[in-house]
């Protein structure tokens, strides 16, 4: 037996720790090195009953507690996120297999960052509004679930949970299975913090058993869901046919646009960057990179370059830039995704199947680039979420507009300029929830989500507290 073996067997709800009374179990591995890491207790649907529950009946008492009440509740999750920040960044290391220098400068730093976005905007959201004689409240929609997905297990999380609970909403938490070990560190934050009983609740649990035990429930009055297309569009049909409110943040397959002024070099090297960061497995991460037909041959030398010099290895080593996937099937997932390029006749710019030299054990995958392949092929139009690219031509403007729109996913996209006008004016031509133009990160005051297959609903900034807030319209008789 492995003496350390990290067994998850409890959920939190109402205040408590208490046992799983689930019969199923689930194993996670140690992506670097592919040996027993842990072991989670599913829960029941007992066991998610009693978190609705315990939601239900703080949900009155919560929702009449005021904007400072509130505040205050965030200001003490960040306090406690402080004191487990360095738990957080072993956790995350070792069960998602980032790197560690992406650990402590992001992954985990990234839910303070949520805190502290949260509190500002709670400080100054205009709750009450006067139309003429009357008066708009927004009142909290009731209790919220938020499930979670595995690849960013603290910025995901925490970016629900949080505007859940400014909103007003007593909120359950069905993390992904494969993110157990931050998980319950976030639980146990959100214990210190001292919030009160049933207003934050979480099951640990998989999607068939819990997960739709949770969304069925006619007491949970809105639910968010972070993860694949399939899973998303099954919970949104199942909560739309109960009238509930529903956030989806599904895939994408972000094009990344090249202007024929831009500084060639540059751009490309910060596609890959983007892409690279997190083993690729982001759902806004740039998997398409359109460049001027004249420059193809171009962008495929510095794209291969960099897949090719970029640190493949242990995540615990501080000079490794890239990580393993997640976990063996994903892995797996990616293995077949690459193959199917390759059988479809893509060119392979860098990388391809298998594992990176002297990397035998473990779940690292290589740094691929296809180029020349039909707009329409496979591997052009799904998502990878993983460390691949595909390179795409154009000979105008209009044509990389046609390209980077012709995708049943609208997440995110990129366009590089030296003409920021020009940049400006091919952003709004694009069918993409979010456009970044010349490197802007993303930023939490602004709304995050997409069109298309890529979800329903945004997070993130006003629109995203606005999913946790019903519009009540009180009609004043007038003088």
């Amino acid at each position: 037996m492995n003496a350390n073996l990290q067994r998850y067997t409890r959920h939190y709800i109402n205040g408590q720790w208490v046992e799983s009374t689930g019969t199923e179990s689930f194993e996670s591995y140690n992506p670097a090195n592919g040996q027993l890491l842990s072991h989670t207790q599913f829960g029941s649907e007992s066991d998610a009953d009693a978190a609705v529950q315990a939601a239900t009946v703080a949900q009155n008492t919560f929702a009449q507690t005021t904007r400072e009440e509130r505040l205050d509740m965030l200001r003490r999750i960040g306090e406690s996120f402080k004191k487990h920040q360095a738990a957080l960044v072993d956790a995350v290391q070792q069960s998602l297999g980032a790197p560690r220098m992406l650990c402590e400068r992001l992954q985990v730093p990234a839910g303070l960052m949520q805190v502290q976005a949260w509190s500002q905007l709670l400080a100054d959201f205009p709750f009450e509004e006067v139309r003429g004689n009357n008066l708009l409240v927004q009142q909290p929609v009731g209790v919220s679930l938020c499930i979670t997905s595995w690849n960013w297990p603290l910025n995901g999380p925490m970016g629900v949970l949080l505007p859940s609970i400014a909103a007003g909403c007593a909120t359950i938490w069905k993390p992904s299975e494969h993110a157990s070990a931050s998980a319950t560190l976030l639980a146990q934050v959100m214990h210190d913090a001292g919030l009160p009983p049933g207003v934050f609740n979480m099951v640990l649990g998989n999607g068939h058993i819990v997960g739709r035990r949770l969304v069925g429930d006619p007491n949970v009055a809105m639910v968010s869901f972070t993860g694949s297309v399939t899973s998303g569009q099954a919970i949104g049909q199942a909560a739309v046919a109960k009238a509930k409110r529903v956030v989806l943040e599904l895939g994408g397959k972000s094009p990344f646009i090249v202007l024929p002024d831009a500084d060639l070099t540059a751009a490309v090297k910060a596609c890959m960057t983007g892409l690279l960061r997190n083993s690729g497995q982001s759902c806004n991460a740039p998997s398409r990179l359109l460049v001027p037909r004249a420059q193809l041959a171009q962008a495929e030398t510095v794209a291969a370059a960099v897949a090719q010099a970029i640190v493949v290895g242990d995540p615990a080593q501080p000079t490794t830039q890239m990580g393993p996937l997640a976990n063996e099937s994903h892995y797996q997932s990616v293995q077949r995704f690459i193959e199917r390029g390759m059988r479809d006749g893509a060119h392979v710019v860098a990388g391809g199947l298998g594992h990176p030299d002297g990397l035998d054990q473990g779940w690292y995958a290589r740094p691929t680039v296809f180029s020349r392949v039909s707009d329409d092929a496979y591997i052009v139009q799904e998502e990878a979420f993983g460390p691949v690219l595909v390179i795409q031509a154009y000979d105008n403007l209009d044509e990389a507009v046609e390209l980077a729109n012709r995708s049943e996913f609208g997440l995110s996209a990129y366009v590089v300029g030296a003409d920021l006008a020009l940049a400006q004016k091919t952003a709004r031509r694009l069918q993409a929830g979010m456009v970044h133009i010349n490197g802007a990160e993303m930023s939490l005051a602004m709304p995050f989500g997409g069109f298309k297959r890529s979800g329903l609903g945004r997070k993130f900034g006003p629109e995203g507290l606005k999913a946790y807030l019903e519009p009540q319209s009180v009609l004043i008789p007038t003088a």
